[in-house]
């Protein structure tokens, strides 16, 4: 859990959670980080988590019976991540250069903010 260059936490422990739950969260920008800074967040997984920008904070929310886990009796440690990419001018994506295959561009700006939790299934 540590600042980052936009966010002040880039981590959220969640605690410990029902597989029906919905886990609200929200990260706050450092002080001089502006919303236009921001290009786009793009969760990992898009169908159980909900995420947006509003104010100088990055709010959203997990539904636990939709992520991609299946909880056995007990604890189930889990985690949600969010790409957050900046406003640098450049493409998430590039073609290589020889076979034009499409990969990630090692020069676009990024953060990752993470929700992490613990499913109690009892």
């Amino acid at each position: 859990m540590g600042k980052t260059l936009l966010f002040k936490e880039n981590i959220l422990n969640a605690g410990i959670v029902k597989p029906n739950d919905i886990i609200q969260f929200e990260f706050e920008l450092n002080e001089g980080i502006e919303g236009h800074q921001i290009d786009y967040i793009k969760p990992d997984c898009p169908v159980c988590t909900k995420i947006q920008l509003i104010g100088n904070k990055v709010k959203g929310s997990i539904d636990v019976a939709k992520a991609a886990y299946q909880y056995n009796k007990g604890r189930t440690p889990a985690s949600k991540v969010m790409m957050v990419f900046l406003n640098d001018g450049r493409s998430e994506w590039i073609g290589k250069k020889d076979t034009k295959e499409m990969i990630a561009n090692p020069e676009k700006l990024k953060e990752r903010l993470n929700v992490v939790y613990i499913v109690l299934n009892e």
